[in-house]
């Protein structure tokens, strides 16, 4: 232990002689896995792990005309091509959700409503998720505040509502606002809850509206009808428009539809059901399953998180440079503590303490840097509303990553260091 410390105080003393070199090692280091943390922070926000829930929740796809999404990958949201397998039409969910059996389902889709500020100035485009009331406790999605709205709360003088997480932040500035009044599309709605944290960037329950901004508020599924909001995606099997009175009945894909079976006698009667129904024209999926057939797409996030890649490399690449010329410069002194008796490991172990002070800097400069990063981005590129957040993952994978390239990038000149001959400087001493 003695030894350790010592060595690790002779690491400290080159790293100070050689300050401005150093810096330049730490610094050189800690910006690349700032910018690795900043591609890593996108990369775990679109591809991150995905939420669990219960094995419970089923999926049924059916078949539908995939040629005319031709139509919607114009939008630039890639997981729009899940569409056609992942939506039904109105028809077919009354069918699915008809099978009498003691469960859950959701019933769910979006659009877009206008919304009014508290204060004068002018209404603004919110997404709005159309939903259930079972869909809180299917998905599990927690309540900062309050509560789901019930069945038949929609037959209220002040229907009640939910209300996002960004929502409750731009109008209420993060207050409790239960209670509180909501003014969409010329109509007053009361807040029933406040939904606590951003929705997932990639949400299990319509992976097709990725890239779209978080579901501001949520509305029971009776109300679309009356505030006449055209749901998005909507993909239009038959040729021609279909109008906003017949979507209901038309062969327009719009609704996505959940079943809770948390048995496997519910799955037998429910498949009984479905073969009822639709033939062998269908595919039921537990969530699990559900996951493996519908991966995240790749999309430039993921090029960005391989481009992050390739700078903390080269920041690792340039700390070796960097220490190599250091210890070359060094030879002379390594070479008598070798002809003083001190053997190639110790060298080597000092040498790599060097680069591990240097890489611990490194680190700590990376995750600090990152944060101003993600910040700016959040308050300039309004790419969608769901913010860069740093999580324990995130932040210990920034620290962590950061640290282990420098400490591998100081293995190999601590390796040349120890292999200096104690003979070569003899005669300069």
């Amino acid at each position: 232990m003695k030894l350790w410390r010592y060595q690790s105080e002779l690491a400290w003393r080159s790293i100070r002689r050689d300050a401005r070199l150093s810096m330049v090692m730490v610094l050189s280091l800690g910006l690349a896995g700032a910018l690795w943390g900043f591609g890593t922070a996108h990369y775990l926000r679109v591809h991150g792990p995905r939420d669990t829930f219960r094995a419970a929740v089923h999926h049924v796809e059916l078949p539908h005309d995939e040629g005319a999404v031709r139509d919607l990958i114009g939008s630039g949201i890639d997981n729009v091509a899940y569409v056609p397998r992942i939506y039904a039409t109105a028809p077919e969910v009354q069918q699915l959700a008809s099978s009498g059996l003691p469960t859950r389902s959701v019933t769910t889709f979006h659009s877009v409503v206008w919304v009014d500020p508290p204060d004068a100035t002018p209404p603004a485009p919110r997404v709005v998720r159309y939903v259930d009331p079972d869909f809180f406790a299917l998905f599990e999605r927690p309540f900062r505040w309050g509560g789901p709205y019930q069945p038949g709360d929609e037959m209220r003088a002040l229907p009640r509502i939910v209300i996002g997480h960004g929502l409750n932040q731009s109008l209420f500035d993060g207050d409790n606002s239960v209670g509180q009044k909501v003014r969409m599309e010329g109509r007053d709605f009361e807040i029933a809850g406040v939904i606590d944290g951003f929705a997932p960037y990639l949400q299990e329950w319509d992976i097709a509206a990725t890239g779209f901004d978080e579901d501001a508020v949520y509305l029971p599924v009776a109300f679309w009808q009356r505030l006449r909001t055209v749901p998005t995606p909507l993909l239009l099997q038959s040729s021609g428009p279909v109008a906003f009175d017949d979507l209901i009945t038309s062969d327009a894909v719009f609704v996505n539809f959940w079943i809770e079976l948390p048995t496997a006698d519910h799955v037998q009667r429910y498949r009984r059901h479905l073969d009822a129904e639709f033939g062998d024209r269908y595919t039921l999926r537990s969530l699990p399953e559900f996951q493996a057939a519908f991966p995240s797409l790749p999309t430039a996030v993921t090029f960005y998180f391989g481009l992050g890649w390739f700078l903390i490399l080269g920041g690792g690449f340039n700390l070796v440079r960097l220490l190599l010329a250091k210890n070359l410069a060094r030879g002379p002194e390594l070479g008598i503590h070798r002809a003083l008796g001190a053997s190639r490991r110790q060298i080597f172990r000092r040498q790599l303490l060097e680069g591990a002070h240097v890489s611990a800097f490194a680190a700590l400069i990376a995750f600090f840097a990152v944060m101003p990063l993600m910040h700016i981005y959040n308050r300039l590129v309004h790419e969608t509303d769901v913010p860069l957040a740093m999580t324990p993952l995130l932040g210990a994978s920034i620290i962590g990553m950061t640290f282990l390239i420098g400490l591998l990038g100081a293995a190999y000149p601590a390796w040349r260091s120890g292999r200096v001959a104690p003979t070569l400087y003899l005669g300069r001493a």
